[in-house]
């Protein structure tokens, strides 16, 4: 089963539109994207430990002007 906050985060970091689209409505955009509704609370709440925690340690979040995640190699 695909992780739609996950994938959500990783095309937030590589997709320029989808992030000035985030930019402006944060909320909107990861609902059009399929986020559910606990992890947009989630990602609204800006609270990095329980981000990091929910995405697993496989990735590593980034939060400068908008909060994404990349995969980290083996």
């Amino acid at each position: 089963m695909a992780d739609k906050l996950v994938d959500f985060m990783i095309q937030l970091a590589k997709d320029d539109d989808l992030k000035q689209s985030y930019i402006g409505d944060a909320n909107k955009t990861m609902e059009k994207y399929g986020v559910s509704d606990e992890d947009r609370k989630l990602m609204l709440s800006k609270d990095y430990d329980k981000i990091q925690k929910r995405i697993g340690g496989n990735y590593k979040i980034s939060h400068n002007t908008v909060t994404t995640a990349a995969k980290l190699k083996p």
